[in-house]
């Protein structure tokens, strides 16, 4: 019974850091103007624990959005999808680079866990992860752009609907 805890203890030991996740160091600003994003891939996790609210984002670096919500979102998993436009794209690089998330030596911060938001970026071969706890305006407004963006999944069930016009009495 002892050897197993301490084998237990050991492999938390070990792996402790890799479940947490660690701020990783900055990376090269990409600029492809091919790319609506400007080449730069995100996936950001959105955490309101007292609320138990969870949100999931990815943007790949064509624009694609991913979206996950409720327990999708608490499980980092997206089942919807759509094009980001590029005006949303632009906002979204203009606040990243505002931030400075790609190329400050530590964007990431501990505080008050009223918030959690796991960042990670990729651009070109490289990719940067970090944690901000607490409240922040750049993921603020990133998180905001990026839901209202993800509103688009209701398009489709919007469209169904009749007309709104004169009622009958």
């Amino acid at each position: 019974m002892v050897r197993a805890a301490a084998i237990a203890a050991l492999v938390l030991l070990a792996c402790g850091p890799a479940l947490t996740g660690c701020d990783t160091g900055p990376i090269k600003v990409p600029q492809d103007p091919a790319s609506v994003t400007g080449g730069l891939g995100l996936r950001l996790w959105y955490a309101r624990p007292a609320t138990r609210q969870y949100e999931y984002f990815t943007v790949d670096p064509d624009g694609m959005l991913g979206y996950g919500g409720g327990m999708r979102g608490f499980d980092r998993a997206v089942d919807w999808r759509g094009q980001l436009t590029s005006d949303e794209a632009a906002r979204l690089r203009a606040i990243i680079d505002a931030a400075h998330w790609l190329d400050a030596p530590s964007p990431g911060r501990e505080g008050t866990e009223s918030t959690v938001a796991e960042i990670s970026l990729r651009a070109g071969g490289s990719e940067r992860s970090f944690t901000i706890n607490g409240p922040d305006d750049a993921v603020t407004q990133a998180v905001a752009l990026l839901f209202k963006a993800a509103e688009r999944r209701f398009d489709r069930f919007m469209q169904r609907l009749p007309e709104a016009g004169a009622q009958r009495r």
